[in-house]
């Protein structure tokens, strides 16, 4: 129990006060922002794990042994080892899908019933994991929103390599957006065509030209873009996420207030999904609502 406690609260120290020592490090070191992010963390979780061990071992000392040594105990130590075993297990499976990685090990793991499970209860964790390790490996980003109606633009560095077309994720995202919408009894949206290709050529052009955001570097938004698709509308939206799988996606969106409400807004009656692949540096996610 000891070293269950010990372990658990050294990663959530780490993950919530890395950023002090990397800032530290790039100050005093000139490190690249990746390495400091990575050794930061490194140094408070092994620092924060050294300071519980000497602590939990000094309570330890106190407890006689007749009251430790007894032969439930070694049954009872399945459950704490069993519970650091599924941390560790969560942090590697974030890991996996956090980092730029093969596209199919990401999707095999969120797909899996025990692996799906244990990163969509710790989907607020992958951001963070890849901000610490992403860059260090690749400094790609595997996860990124815009809030709807923005205009913050970010850049990306991952290069155009290969890109493709995601029919399949594209019809994925819709059936996860219509299941959210049927659940909350709201009428589930019509897939339009006509968006599709508007969606498609604004992820595209994302990753040709290195941005992230509702306006191209022209200040174009979603209205001009389907205007000039020849799409007929009077109220649109628009939802975008850089992700390394269809699920990382939808649940990133849904834990964002903006999104959400794009998703389960009753005005909206009609949407088409656009999503291009980019390898291992992700999928781009382009969901655009009409009336």
């Amino acid at each position: 129990m000891a070293d269950f406690l010990g372990f658990l609260f050294s990663l959530l120290i780490a993950l919530r006060g890395y950023s002090l020592v990397a800032n530290l490090l790039r100050a005093n070191f000139s490190l690249p922002h990746s390495v400091s992010n990575a050794i930061g963390f490194l140094l408070v979780a092994g620092l924060s794990e050294a300071i519980l061990a000497f602590f939990f071992a000094g309570l330890l000392k106190k407890i006689p042994s007749k009251f430790w040594k007894k032969p439930w105990s070694r049954l009872a130590a399945i459950f704490p080892a069993l519970g650091q075993g599924i941390i560790l297990v969560s942090f590697i499976l974030i890991l996996v899908v956090s980092l730029p990685l093969i596209p199919k090990v990401k999707t095999d793991v969120t797909e899996s019933k025990i692996g799906g499970y244990l990163v969509g209860k710790t989907a607020g964790v992958e951001v963070r994991i890849n901000e610490i390790f992403g860059g260090l490996i690749e400094d790609s980003l595997t996860y990124l929103t815009v809030q709807p109606g923005s205009s913050e633009s970010i850049p990306i560095t991952s290069e155009p390599r290969g890109l493709v077309v995601d029919e399949v994720s594209e019809q994925e995202l819709f059936r996860l957006v219509n299941e959210e919408r049927v659940s909350k009894g709201i009428p589930a949206l019509v897939w339009r065509t006509e968006i599709v290709p508007v969606a498609r050529a604004h992820a595209r052009d994302m990753w040709e030209r290195q941005y992230f955001g509702h306006y191209s570097p022209e200040g174009e938004d979603v209205g001009d873009r389907l205007q000039k698709g020849g799409v007929s509308y009077f109220l649109a939206g628009e939802n975008l996420a850089l992700a390394p799988t269809v699920q990382t996606a939808h649940n990133g969106l849904m834990n964002s207030q903006g999104h959400r409400e794009n998703i389960l807004d009753t005005e909206f009656r009609s949407i088409g999904i656009g999503v291009i692949d980019n390898g291992v540096y992700g999928k781009m996610f382009v969901q655009v609502f009409t009336d």
